[in-house]
């Protein structure tokens, strides 16, 4: 018995020597496919970050191209502004007065209402200035785009005042109102 008891001992340790070889292949390919996966996604996360590297540096870039257009569209805006402005004062400059006054010879004059409004005299604020004021007084009516003639003379040997201070009803702030000086006699 002694031999088939060593023999069967054999036998089992022989099984279990193979048992332990298949175990031994097994986990070997089992760590070469973990082995693979590990490397596959290392290869992944680093094209990846790559990737985002990429993005993030298009972005930037992508910003201070926008940080310059942003510039530019500023600077076109204050220069459209600035142009505004000196439109509105060339605009300002050109535009008919409310009132004119024009003479018309000798100690005639007219005064025209260029508005497409009727405006009518509420008083006259420096009346005392002018030795003689004819046919321009309170409650006159200058009809829109009309002229009313008048005529006005100097005091104590004085030329006619230039400015003609007009209230209107309706307004809140008198016109002054520019009288042009007579041309000289030939």
């Amino acid at each position: 018995m002694d031999s088939t008891f060593w023999d069967a001992v054999a036998a089992i340790a022989a099984v279990i020597a193979l048992a332990g070889g298949g175990v031994s292949w097994w986990q070997a390919n089992a760590s070469k496919a973990a082995k693979a996966d590990a490397v596959h996604a290392k290869d992944l996360a680093e094209r990846q970050a790559a990737a985002a590297e990429d993005q993030a540096k298009a972005a930037g870039e992508q910003a201070a191209t926008a940080v310059q257009q942003v510039a530019h569209l500023e600077g076109m805006l204050a220069e459209a502004r600035e142009q505004s402005d000196s439109l509105g004062r060339i605009a300002e400059a050109t535009a008919p007065r409310p009132l004119e006054v024009v003479h018309v010879q000798g100690i005639l004059y007219r005064l025209r209402n260029n508005t497409s409004t009727d405006m009518v005299i509420e008083q006259i604020d420096n009346r005392d200035r002018f030795q003689r004021l004819d046919y321009l007084e309170a409650g006159t009516e200058l009809r829109a785009h009309e002229s009313v003639e008048f005529r006005a003379g100097g005091s104590m040997g004085m030329p006619v005042p230039s400015t003609l201070v007009l209230g209107m009803v309706g307004e809140d702030r008198p016109f002054a109102v520019e009288i042009p000086p007579k041309p000289p006699k030939a």
